[in-house]
């Protein structure tokens, strides 16, 4: 196991951020479970260690208290125009294409006054061609979060904004940087090839995978993915950044030219600009940031540990932006990230057979992790989605390096892209074909719960069968087996605490 200190710093910050001061006690006593585990019982090793796991849970509570807060103005519902500069990509889904706009002026019909700017998550009128940067006018109906759901509120709010709104019009009065309107051109153009090339919802579902865009979905095909769990596939997480890896891997020889600084120098730059491609989402973000340090790290002679890389990424990104830990993209991406790394090795071994096996328990396990977070979230769980999710795995192995390899295509050659369009196009209708059939195998499950009660409940035998099923899950419970013969009290005392603070929290959620 590798040194578990700068994962418990960097999920130290995340915590902190997320829960505040109060996550000192949940962080220190993973303290006290790391040093027991390592075989350490006494008091003196433990003290440094505690000290600055204690100072990073501060350090992510302060920046997030930091955190300034934008005011709504009076009168914001009532306005029916603004002026404001697009501050992000678009991103579009079945719901539409949506964007931030830094506001300056809100009106009437007739006059526009200045306000101190504020950041609004603006839906698009269809067809709109806006890019970063641009200064725009908008006709809009506007909504105070007080005034939307809940639970869109929250995504709103976790986007950074403090509003949201449907625009009836835009208006592009200054344009922006050239740079980001090359982007979106070139996500637009890929993304409309993929679906000349393959008409219906297999273009729609490359389009999906190769740039995050699947409005093209069909409304059957866009709610059997939500009934069978398997929606996340058509979502740009670090799955999509490491196969942009995993294609240069397949031009570039093993040899010292891999080492180059030129060649891992290119391979960041195409990681960091398919994370642009697709808007920078948090998790296409992270996975950039940690392709990077390892592909660096791996230039100058040291092989970073993937988990201790997702925690200080994580927290770096929490740093930058504590709203990301409001995100659901982001918890979703963390926690799938975190199970899959605890179960496959840096290395492969064995044959193709046993690699197969540890990729499918992998998918398992992100399943699993992140059960307690998709009923809390959505309020429920397909009953098919770990048998969906398993059968669909060889098949994804296939269609998304097929797909990638088509998106280059229709971008670079478009008239070569319709003689091979056919070959991922028998993956894509497969993995369809097998979504729409299981889709209707098991209804859905409801689970609705107000508050972390529901967390709480799924979260620890979720968490048990993790650790059980992780790579090195039977060597932990023996060295924990080996801490009960050395210290029973202090074991015990350590599987007592977790416990009485369960049942406090739920006596606390339930007054």
């Amino acid at each position: 196991m590798a040194n578990p200190w700068g994962i418990l710093v960097g999920f130290a910050v995340v915590a902190g951020a997320w829960l505040g001061p109060i996550a000192v006690l949940p962080m220190l006593w993973l303290v006290l479970v790391s040093q027991l585990i390592r075989g350490q019982s006494s008091w003196q090793p433990m003290l440094v260690p505690t000290l600055v796991v204690a100072a990073a849970v501060m350090l992510g509570a302060g920046r997030a208290a930091l955190e300034p807060v934008h005011h709504v103005p009076p009168g914001l519902d009532a306005s029916t125009h603004a002026v404001g500069t697009i501050d992000s990509m678009t991103t579009n889904s079945a719901i539409g294409g949506q964007v931030l706009i830094s506001i300056s002026d809100i009106g009437g019909w007739n006059d526009l006054d200045a306000v101190e700017p504020f950041v609004m998550l603006v839906s698009l009128p269809p067809e709109t061609n806006v890019a970063r940067g641009d200064k725009v006018r908008l006709a809009w109906s506007a909504s105070p979060l007080t005034e939307i759901a809940p639970g869109y509120a929250s995504y709103v709010r976790a986007r950074g904004a403090v509003a949201s709104a449907f625009a009836g019009s835009i208006e592009v009065l200054e344009s922006g940087p050239p740079f980001f309107r090359m982007i979106e051109d070139l996500r637009d153009n890929i993304t409309r090839g993929l679906m000349e090339v393959l008409p219906g919802d297999r273009g729609a579902l490359a389009a999906g995978i190769v740039t995050g865009d699947d409005s093209g979905l069909s409304d059957e095909a866009a709610d059997a993915f939500r009934a069978s769990g398997t929606s996340h596939i058509t979502a740009v997480s670090g799955t999509n950044v490491a196969m942009v890896v995993a294609l240069w891997a397949l031009f570039v020889q093993p040899s010292r030219s891999r080492r180059m600084l030129v060649v891992q120098i290119a391979i960041v730059l195409t990681v960091w600009l398919y994370a642009l491609l697709t808007g920078l989402e948090p998790p296409a973000a992270r996975a950039a940031t940690m392709a990077s340090l390892m592909l660096f790290g791996s230039h100058v002679g040291r092989r970073p540990d993937p988990m201790t890389l997702l925690a200080l990424t994580s927290a770096a990104m929490v740093l930058w932006n504590p709203r990301n830990v409001d995100l659901v993209a982001f918890w979703l991406s963390v926690v799938a990230t975190a199970a899959i790394i605890s179960r496959i090795p840096s290395h492969m071994e064995g044959g193709w057979k046993e690699s197969a096996r540890t990729v499918v328990t992998a998918v398992l396990l992100a399943q699993v992790a992140t059960l307690p977070i998709v009923l809390t979230t959505f309020g429920t769980w397909s009953l098919v989605s770990i048998l969906a999710n398993t059968l669909l795995s060889p098949l994804m192995l296939l269609a998304f390096p097929l797909s990638f390899v088509l998106g280059a295509v229709v971008a670079i050659a478009p008239p070569v892209a319709p003689f091979f369009a056919w070959l991922p196009g028998v993956f894509l209708g497969a993995a369809l074909q097998l979504v729409q059939d299981l889709a209707t195998l098991l209804p859905p499950v409801t689970a609705r719960a107000d508050g972390h009660i529901l967390p709480l409940f799924a979260g620890v035998p979720c968490l048990l069968a993790v650790i059980i099923l992780s790579r090195d899950g039977h060597r932990w419970l023996n060295d924990l087996e080996r801490a009960w013969r050395r210290q029973p009290r202090l074991v015990a005392l350590l599987g007592i605490a977790p416990a009485l603070g369960l049942v406090g929290a739920l006596i606390a959620l339930s007054i």
